[in-house]
């Protein structure tokens, strides 16, 4: 479920973070590539199959 994955997601980026594993702005990009699989991923189930 794709909720339920970008949830997981930031929850493990978040933790990164805290744990200094990665900077800031490879958090943020991370997060920005993960928002725009979300996006691309919900448009194609939008889709209507032909």
């Amino acid at each position: 479920d794709l909720e339920n994955w970008n949830t997981q997601l930031v929850d493990e980026v978040g933790e990164m973070l805290n744990e200094k594993l990665i900077s800031r702005d490879e958090a943020d990009a991370l997060l920005l590539r993960a928002e725009f699989r979300w996006t691309d991923e919900n448009a194609r189930l939008d889709q209507p199959t032909q």
